[in-house]
């Protein structure tokens, strides 16, 4: 079964996108990432990952603490990504006690650099993000022929974003994606664009290639799945969400 993660974004402390209540007179939702991270793991979520919109600059770590909560709170692995470009940052990230750090789709590009983190603190620890435009990567390069030196010099997983922009919602290549897979031999966890169950199960034929994860945000966070009906009615009866919690 192909691993669903829920994304969470944080800016200034709060997350960026809130659930939508299925009616009126619905549960309201904390904006508090620490609530969310903690409702996620609630609904069986296995994995987070965290996508940290403020950053790192000159020593100051503004959503560090509330990262920091979330890794305590919890007991499943927390992935971070954003804005991640050098050794000192991975470091902090680290030192919170998150299990796997993303770097930039702009960084993931620098192929020195990514040797460099992934050397230092482990290839399954180091993950570069591939933003791709119709298999392009933002300084021109096809995505596969990257993806393969990658592979080459130790890369294990990688994290894919492409979409079909031609169409009015935008979905993921999906032959692109099988493609990928089968000519690089790497671990994909897939990022964006997935909104549907029709794609869940059309991505699920691929997890014997590689394809092994799928982040979701917004589609979660929209309730677009029939089994999320059931989800929000549970909730009415949780107050702590208890089990979750590290004991």
């Amino acid at each position: 079964m192909i691993l669903i993660i829920p994304a969470i974004e944080i800016k200034n402390k709060i997350c960026v996108k809130d659930i939508t209540p299925l009616s009126q007179e619905g549960r309201e939702y904390s904006d508090d990432p620490i609530e969310m991270a903690v409702l996620w793991r609630g609904e069986n979520a296995k994995s987070l990952h965290i996508t940290d919109s403020d950053g790192y600059c000159d020593g100051e770590y503004p959503n560090g603490e509330v990262i920091k909560k979330i890794v305590e709170k919890l007991d499943i692995p927390i992935e971070i990504g954003g804005s991640i470009e050098s050794i000192e940052h991975i470091e902090y990230l680290f030192s919170l006690g998150v299990y796997r750090v993303v770097l930039s789709a702009k960084v993931s590009l620098d192929f020195n650099f990514v040797q460099h983190a992934s050397s230092r603190f482990s290839y399954s620890k180091i993950v570069p993000h591939l933003l791709a435009v119709s298999g392009i990567l933002q300084n021109g390069e096809e995505v596969i022929p990257y993806a393969k030196r990658l592979h080459y010099h130790g890369v294990k997983r990688i994290i894919y974003s492409d979409v079909e922009t031609s169409s009015e919602i935008p979905t993921p290549r999906f032959d692109f994606v099988k493609q990928l897979a089968l000519d690089t031999d790497l671990k994909i966890t897939i990022m964006g664009g997935v909104s549907s169950y029709q794609q869940l199960k059309l991505i699920q034929e691929y997890e014997s290639l590689g394809v092994d994860s799928l982040i979701i945000g917004k589609a979660l966070y929209e309730n677009a799945f029939p089994c999320q009906e059931l989800w929000r009615i549970n909730e009415r009866s949780l107050k702590d969400l208890g089990p979750t919690r590290r004991l």
